[in-house]
């Protein structure tokens, strides 16, 4: 919370999302629905006139021109019929924090995906794809806030939590990764496009063989295609909970990155695949550092779903790279 609002407690979060109704819903809140902290804080709120809303504050690096593409997008996805939250105003600065108010959006509940869904993952991506193909990214390539700054081998952590110095002696095997991984990513030179950047099974949900819900698309960006669906393929399964399993290994990406083409249509080739093999790499061992920064605080903390697959599948992923 510090990360977003400052040096204020939890008391006075309550008092900012409180203010924000009245001043840009004008209604008061009568109950919380629910609260989150993470790379922002979001909060769903119940108001006294008898709309429901979520309400999600940005750390300052994320840029409120950038949040309005995304609202945007929202609301040509909504308006296509595809199940994203629908925004109630544009995105705002208030009292200094930049702020997106969408209608809430009934939630199922996060849960692990099965194996059996797998395409049901990879053909939702695939259609939010489509819907936004021709929306111009130009303007968002290298804007979004998780993005590397230059020199860097990793973005600046998501959660103030990851401190990526920590033991940083003992990490020089899964830095050796993401940089192969980053080679491949660079293989494909394909026009970027906007694609939602975290399409894992904490942000979407699927009830009998079909997408109901998705969430989290201030993680949409100017990716080239690969890219996102790299990303999804490492995390499609999961919520990010202690209950995770281990992360796919490189035939279960594969396998990933094969329904998504099916269902896509088209051809990819192997540049394509390559470096989509990559971006599933790259973000697996930034999750990798992040789980190993967590235990370098704390030595009771033993969540190994990335560290785990890359030590084990080490020479599979970069098989997978060299021989696509």
């Amino acid at each position: 919370m510090v990360a977003t609002f400052g040096a204020i407690d939890a008391e006075g979060v309550a008092s900012w999302y409180e203010r924000a109704c009245v001043a840009t819903l004008r209604s008061p809140p009568t109950r919380g629905l629910f609260f989150g902290a993470s790379a922002g804080c979001v909060a769903g709120i119940e108001l006294a006139d008898g709309r429901e809303v979520v309400i999600k504050a940005y750390q300052p690096r994320w840029r409120l021109d950038a949040l309005q593409a995304v609202s945007a997008a929202q609301q040509r996805l909504s308006g296509a019929g595809f199940a994203c939250p629908v925004p109630a105003l544009p995105p705002l600065r208030f009292e200094g924090v930049a702020a997106t108010i969408d209608f809430f959006l009934p939630d199922p509940g996060m849960r692990l995906l099965d194996m059996d869904e797998m395409t049901h993952s990879a053909g939702s991506l695939a259609q939010a794809t489509s819907i936004l193909r021709d929306e111009d990214a130009r303007p968002w390539v290298d804007t979004h806030a998780m993005d590397r700054p230059r020199g860097s081998l990793y973005p600046i952590p998501h959660n103030p939590l990851f401190d990526f110095t920590l033991k940083a002696e003992e990490t020089t095997w899964i830095d050796e990764l993401a940089t192969a991984a980053l080679d491949a990513q660079d293989q494909d030179d394909t026009l970027p496009q906007m694609l939602h950047g975290d399409w894992s099974a904490r942000n979407i949900r699927i009830v009998d063989h079909r997408l109901v819900a998705s969430y989290d698309w201030d993680s949409l960006g100017a990716f080239r295609e690969s890219k996102g669906v790299g990303i999804a393929a490492a995390t499609w399964r999961s919520n990010g909970e202690r209950n995770d399993p281990p992360a796919p290994d490189s035939d279960e990406i594969n396998r990933y990155l094969e329904a998504y083409v099916e269902v896509a249509g088209g051809s990819r080739g192997r540049k394509w695949r390559t470096a989509a093999i990559g971006s599933a790499l790259y973000t697996l061992a930034y999750t990798a550092r992040c789980e190993h920064s967590l235990e370098a605080q704390d030595p009771h903390y033993q969540a190994r779903r990335a560290r785990d697959t890359l030590a084990a599948d080490h020479d599979g992923f970069l098989n997978a790279l060299n021989h696509q």
